[in-house]
């Protein structure tokens, strides 16, 4: 992180109280260790650091798949996350047929899924789910890169859920909208992806 060993440890321990391990940790802890006198080459730095760690971590051996039907007790349980952080759970409905669903698995367990289904000359994401245990690994990366097409991609997000928001807009999606209790995102192929 750095070439001053005192500054290193420093920057550690700060992370270590904060209990930041990941870089969904880092974003979203920015204005709080900017204010504690972190840089942004500091910033740089460290989220480069998480981010090699996180990739070299155990997402190399996730797989996207498609759904079969022996999945879905598992991506059922993955959906109370949904009906617990979305202003209508009974807006969920069923797993629709005519939507399909990837699942993410490591270690032969289904650790998130993503249900999109095209509509007018876009992908529409109905629903991301990602195992709050693998958050910040890349799962939600690999699930929406199955998705992508030369389509674009949308999805909503609940205006009160700033984590999954910021995860998106890094991602490379941008808000084109907002109805309700929802913004709506889009990310048009080939966007550069923003890692800050």
């Amino acid at each position: 992180m750095s070439n001053n060993p005192l500054l290193t440890e420093q920057l550690s321990t700060i992370l270590l109280e904060r209990g930041i391990n990941s870089v969904d940790d880092l974003v979203n802890h920015w204005e709080e260790l900017s204010k504690a006198g972190f840089t942004e080459a500091n910033f740089t730095r460290i989220y480069q650091s998480l981010a090699s760690a996180e990739e070299s971590s155990s997402t190399s051996s996730v797989r996207v798949r498609t759904y079969r039907s022996h999945d879905y007790a598992r991506v059922e349980e993955l959906r109370q996350y949904l009906a617990g952080n979305t202003a209508s759970p009974e807006g969920l409905g069923t797993l629709a047929e005519e939507a399909l669903c990837e699942v993410a698995v490591l270690d032969r367990k289904i650790i998130g899924y993503v249900l999109h289904e095209e509509d007018s000359g876009a992908t529409q994401i109905r629903e991301i789910v990602v195992d709050e245990s693998y958050r910040g690994r890349g799962v939600m990366e690999a699930l929406l890169s199955r998705t992508e097409t030369e389509n674009p991609l949308v999805l909503r997000v609940n205006v009160h859920n700033s984590h999954a928001l910021r995860a998106f807009q890094r991602y490379g999606f941008d808000q084109v909208d907002t109805e309700g209790d929802y913004h709506i995102l889009q990310k048009v192929p080939g966007s550069i992806i923003d890692l800050f």
